[in-house]
């Protein structure tokens, strides 16, 4: 928070009074020979916003006098620091040196390439300011220039002695400790006027603005991070794991099939589970052990596809042999490969018009399958009637799909 105080406070004093003039000597009654030189040098608190607090001393009557100044910056070139040399006229004594400083004259210029300040304060001394950098052009605060004289022994202006200051460089303002070191509350090693995440748990590695660091970019700091190596730009929760919306162990950005029921075995894809690879994910197959490449109903059972009878009859027609031939080739590929075949079918007819007929049928196909050199003891067959329904008896495309024959394969 003090820091962006401190970066407000800076943008506000960054108000830039432009005279394209060069300065001239103070006004009428000042003295012709200088009455003492100083030397200044501002310090960067802000990339890009400039230079707010300096510190300086004021060369008079052979002694050197140690001051601060704030509200005197410049534009930001791209130094670190910025360096100036002065003139003071009308100054008898040292302590007149401090005050507030406001423009004078031509006030704020830039001359032969050098930015240029024209400055008087409240007792009349004036201040002919010079940067030592081409190109820099001062500005001044809203409240002018501050100018308030230190201690002797005090170089930073921090109120340590410089025989006791381990920081000898602070910046004017900064609050510091006994040691003439900013404070750093959070004790992350970033002082407090720098530090953008001024309540970092202490222990937590933090980068150059004292925030905690972030390796894979997500948002989450990694002392609370669980994924650390998430891919830039994925979704990610509070514990900085990808998003996995349907909770099956694949996160989101991997999910090809993002809307599985919860508790659904899934592959590497977030896809359910087919192990028969029939194309009915196992939690909705009926028949799981359907052998590849066969037919299935919307159940996943093995159905002879395309096979119709006619109407209350049960013989099989010769141009299905091609499409039980192809059943019969399963079984010889699978020696251990057993099959219960059950017929079904529509709702049109009593109730035991329906069993018998589907039995016959059922009974038909295996006799088929015999004929064909399959073993007996590998095939059994019953009827189910109309009440086994897949789809709607209300609809002649419903009706089609219920009369059908299943296979029900297992393993012996």
């Amino acid at each position: 928070m003090m820091h962006m105080i401190q970066k407000s406070r800076i943008f506000v004093c960054s108000l830039i009074i432009t005279a394209f003039v060069f300065v001239s000597l103070p006004a009428a009654g000042a003295e012709k020979e200088p009455s003492g030189t100083v030397s200044i040098k501002f310090t960067s608190v802000a990339i890009g916003i400039g230079f707010q607090w300096g510190k300086g001393v004021l060369h008079f009557s052979g002694v050197d006098f140690p001051f601060k100044v704030s509200g005197l910056s410049v534009a930001d070139v791209g130094y670190t620091s910025i360096e100036a040399t002065g003139k003071v006229y009308n100054l008898s004594r040292a302590a007149d040196f401090a005050g507030g400083f406001t423009a004078a004259g031509a006030g704020v210029s830039v001359g032969e390439g050098f930015g240029i300040a024209s400055l008087e304060n409240q007792n009349g001394v004036v201040l002919i300011l010079k940067s030592k950098k081409s190109g820099v052009q001062f500005t001044l605060g809203l409240g002018g220039v501050r100018v308030q004289m230190l201690p002797v022994g005090d170089s930073d202006g921090d109120g340590i002695a410089d025989d006791k200051d381990q920081c000898p460089d602070t910046l004017i303002g900064v609050d510091v400790d006994e040691n003439g070191c900013p404070f750093d509350y959070d004790g992350d090693g970033v002082p407090y006027y720098l530090d953008e995440c001024p309540d970092t748990p202490k222990g937590v590695k933090v980068d150059e603005k004292g925030c905690p660091l972030d390796g894979d970019g997500d948002g989450v700091p990694d002392f609370l991070e669980k994924c650390p190596d998430t891919p830039k730009g994925v979704k990610v929760d509070e514990k900085g794991c990808p998003l996995d919306g349907d909770g099956d162990g694949v996160p989101d950005y991997l999910e090809k099939c993002p809307d599985t029921p919860e508790g659904v075995k899934v592959d590497e894809k977030g896809c359910p589970l087919d192990g028969d690879g029939d194309g009915v994910p196992d939690y909705l197959d009926k028949c799981p052990d359907t052998p590849k490449g066969m037919s299935v109903d919307i159940t996943g059972c093995w159905i002879a596809k395309g096979l119709e009878f006619d109407y209350n009859k049960w013989e099989i027609k010769s141009k299905y042999y091609g499409l039980l031939n192809k059943a019969v080739r399963v079984f010889n590929m699978n020696p251990t490969l057993t099959a219960e075949i059950v017929g079904h079918t529509d709702n049109v007819g009593s109730d035991k018009f329906n069993q018998e007929l589907s039995e016959k049928r059922a009974n038909a196909v295996r006799d088929y399958f015999i004929a064909n050199g399959i073993s007996l003891d590998r095939l059994t067959a019953r009827g189910m009637g109309e009440k086994d329904p897949i789809a709607s008896n209300e609809t002649p495309d419903g009706r089609a799909q219920n009369r059908r024959i299943e296979f029900i394969p297992s393993r012996r």
